[in-house]
């Protein structure tokens, strides 16, 4: 269900009511990302870099953020939740 904030013309989601898969794809139906990039790789070590998660922990995000991930299922429906992290220790130069 997507709802307005009174502050913001922005269109929010009420994740309150997101509890299965099926309602947070349906609530993003019109929502898609498409990455297109081309290297020089077999295909094996690409879909694995972006589908294991102790792999993808090292590359994805900015640099310098830790990331943890909680759920990590690649299927047209699935979720991908995870927690980036950032040291702040490391912006004090």
């Amino acid at each position: 269900m997507l709802v307005r904030a009174e502050d913001s013309p922005v269109p929010v989601v009420d994740t309150t009511l997101l509890h299965t898969a099926a309602a947070v794809n349906a609530a993003f139906a019109d929502r898609e990302i498409v990455t297109t990039r081309v290297f020089d790789a077999p295909r094996e070590f690409m879909f694995k870099a972006w589908t294991d998660p102790d792999q993808l922990a090292h590359w994805w995000g900015p640099m310098g953020f830790t990331n943890t991930f909680q759920e990590l299922d690649m299927r047209p429906v699935g979720i991908w939740r995870f927690t980036a992290a950032l040291d702040i220790t490391t912006l004090a130069g």
